[in-house]
């Protein structure tokens, strides 16, 4: 990043060199970086600017990196509920104290946004029935080729549903493939958002956390293994490596059935990183 900015050329990162093999793109990344330069005081901006990731970036176990580079930024913003919040701590890291980490603000698809962030503090969402049309089947349901659908109304805190969409523009309804938790009702003693202050009736407003994907689900014999169950397992099992003296964390993990050996098994593949 620094020999980027100091030489105000993008071809000297790698990372550009071997995945842009677009040399017009990369002459447009050029050309947006001078210009963006220029508006900072040409190559003393450059210099100092570059000089300055640089030290940054060579400090050793200092958290914020973030705000250090970019001191104005307020907050940072990735998916840190369900599967995701095993990389919650690592970007945690890079914030540091001072720069506040948030779920995404929006759940949304290439179809509609689908909800909007509820709190700062959690990875729950409002649904927006506006956007769409919306339908949900029971976790048990999923399977089923013709499942029955329920309305945004009778959801009920602490089931899971897959979510069903109808979008305004042609009226195309199918499944979204993503399950959700239902994780409690919205009420005036949540305090997230303002409500009128008049005694009115308002009806029970259901807020939702993402689950998994529907095609993330592992089994073998019929049983249903989400990401979020095989996370929950290699985190008790680094636990108790930690209590046996082997001081490692879990970093990333995949997994996939093994179905030509009998029994069929698991294989999980674990990066793990020393303490």
């Amino acid at each position: 990043m620094s020999l980027c900015i100091s030489s105000a050329n993008f071809d000297q990162s790698s990372l550009v060199q071997k995945n842009t093999v677009d040399s017009d793109f990369r002459a447009t990344l050029n050309q947006t970086l001078n210009k963006v330069i220029a508006q900072y005081g040409e190559e003393t901006y450059r210099l100092e600017r570059a000089e300055h990731i640089r030290y940054e970036c060579l400090k050793k176990n200092v958290p914020g990196l973030l705000h250090r580079l970019w001191s104005n930024m307020i907050y940072a913003s990735t998916t840190i509920g369900s599967t995701f919040s095993m990389y919650k701590e690592v970007v945690q890291y890079y914030c540091g104290e001072r720069l506040t980490l948030i779920n995404l603000p929006v759940y949304g698809a290439s179809e509609s946004f689908f909800g909007c962030i509820a709190s700062i503090h959690t990875d729950e969402y409002f649904l927006l029935p506006t956007s769409v049309f919306f339908e949900f089947i029971k976790e048990e349901d999923i399977q089923k080729a013709q499942p029955k659908t329920l309305l945004l109304s009778e959801l009920e805190p602490g089931h899971r549903y897959e979510v069903v969409c109808t979008t305004d523009s042609g009226l195309v309804r199918y499944r979204m493939g993503d399950v959700m938790n239902c994780t409690r009702f919205y009420s005036r003693a949540n305090n997230l958002v303002p409500l009128p202050e008049e005694p009115i009736d308002i009806p029970q407003i259901p807020l939702i956390s993402l689950a998994y994907r529907v095609g993330n689900v592992l089994g073998i014999f019929g049983e249903k293994i989400t990401e979020q169950h095989m996370m929950n397992a290699l985190q008790q099992t680094i636990r108790q490596w930690r209590e046996q003296g082997l001081l490692v964390d879990l970093h990333d993990f995949t997994s996939c059935p093994k179905l030509d050996v009998f029994p069929a098994k698991f294989v999980i593949f674990v990066e793990l990183i020393e303490d």
